[in-house]
């Protein structure tokens, strides 16, 4: 059985005023873009985001790799998104997934297997179609070593957002055969009522999972954004599988629009 590793090729990202779009398809919209009806579309997949006004920040082109074959499989695009609030950091979304479908029995990124996090759950997937949703605190949301995310903190600077030093993380991934999706949102937990981060180490911060008990309304907000999180893998699980209208991603837990 071939298994695939995922190689990029090409990036691209802009600073300009956005103009207004709906219902996009990913692949042939212009980073700046602005995107207001809450989903989102790569190859035939629709995929759904809260609603809102998001700016297409960056996106990257890139291709299936086979382990054990030189010729590219299915191509694979990553977008970025950003919603502000006021000139505030509310939130922002990456998607990743296959344009088209490649032939494959399996895939080698493994992305279950980081147990350091506030909560885990791996969907009774198997190793080579995984399916995970990780939750954790994030004190470097804006810093990549990938080139192409470089475009995400000069917008940023660019456009004077105002950004938290601490974000919360929900990812979800789903692999299936010849296909995959992979979504994370980064939200603004000062936009909730949440004081600001005392530290911007991971590992002495506030949200860490060893420290949240030690403060109720952080604790009690975990929850909820917890519960939020968990309505992630049916809704991503249906657009990856049907071609039917997306399901609706709800706000964000007590966030002003």
């Amino acid at each position: 059985m071939n298994k695939r590793i995922l190689n990029f090729s090409l990036c691209i990202f802009s600073f300009a005023l956005p103009p207004l779009a709906s219902g996009v398809e990913l692949n042939a919209t212009e980073v700046g873009t602005i995107v207001k009806d809450g989903i989102v579309q790569i190859g035939s997949h629709q995929y759904p985001i809260p609603a809102g006004d998001w700016v297409l920040v960056a996106k990257h082109k890139s291709a299936v790799r086979f382990t054990h074959s030189f010729q590219p499989g299915a191509d694979i695009l990553t977008a970025y998104l950003i919603n502000t609030n006021d000139k505030q950091f509310r939130a922002s979304v990456k998607i990743e997934a296959t344009v088209s479908s490649t032939s494959t029995h399996s895939w080698t990124p493994e992305p279950c297997k980081r147990d350091d996090l506030i909560f885990k759950d791996t969907l009774k997937s198997s190793y080579d179609y995984p399916e995970c949703l990780l939750i954790n605190h994030n004190t470097n949301a804006f810093a990549s070593s990938n080139t192409w995310l470089n475009a995400v903190p000069l917008w940023l600077e660019n456009n004077q957002i105002k950004t938290p030093v601490t974000t919360l993380l929900a990812q979800y991934d789903k692999y299936q055969y010849g296909e995959f999706v992979k979504v994370r949102f980064w939200i603004n937990p000062e936009l909730a009522g949440q004081t600001a981060s005392k530290s911007a180490s991971w590992i002495k911060s506030d949200w860490h999972k060893d420290r949240l008990e030690k403060d109720t309304n952080k604790q009690l907000y975990m929850e909820k954004f917890i519960a939020w999180s968990k309505q992630l893998p049916s809704i991503y699980k249906k657009s990856l599988t049907s071609d039917e209208r997306p399901l609706v991603v709800p706000d964000f837990p007590d966030l002003a629009n």
